[in-house]
């Protein structure tokens, strides 16, 4: 066990993030967004089988404010769908994540809009 005094500080980053509302702008409140497609060492890393349905740390809920992100993502293509919880109806993105040369994900910004 490390003493409190060898504790190091972890920082995490934003890999995506990005905002859900609807065709009017509006915020769309705990909606559900989920990574449908990933790069292999994603996959890897959360031991998700090739075949397997997705869950877990591969989805986020939107606040309030419809913001929502995905933390400490490797480098790849994602497939990301946004659910309205209320309706059902959703909108989806491809997005890609990479680092700078010193190794730091550079943040990838995901705007949903869900139409009635």
């Amino acid at each position: 066990m490390k003493l409190w005094t060898e504790w190091e500080i972890t920082r995490r980053q934003v890999a995506i993030g990005g905002r859900v509302t609807d065709e009017n702008n509006s915020r769309v409140d705990g909606a559900r967004i989920k990574i449908t497609s990933m790069p292999d060492e994603f996959r890897r890393k959360v031991g998700i089988a090739e075949d397997a349905a997705v869950s877990g740390p591969e989805s986020a809920l939107a606040g309030p404010d419809g913001i929502f992100y995905f933390l400490d993502l490797p480098g790849g293509q994602y497939t990301l769908t946004a659910i309205d919880p209320g309706s059902g109806r959703h909108d989806e993105k491809k997005i890609s994540v990479s680092r700078d040369k010193k190794g730091s994900i550079k943040m990838t910004q995901a705007e949903f809009t869900i139409h009635a």
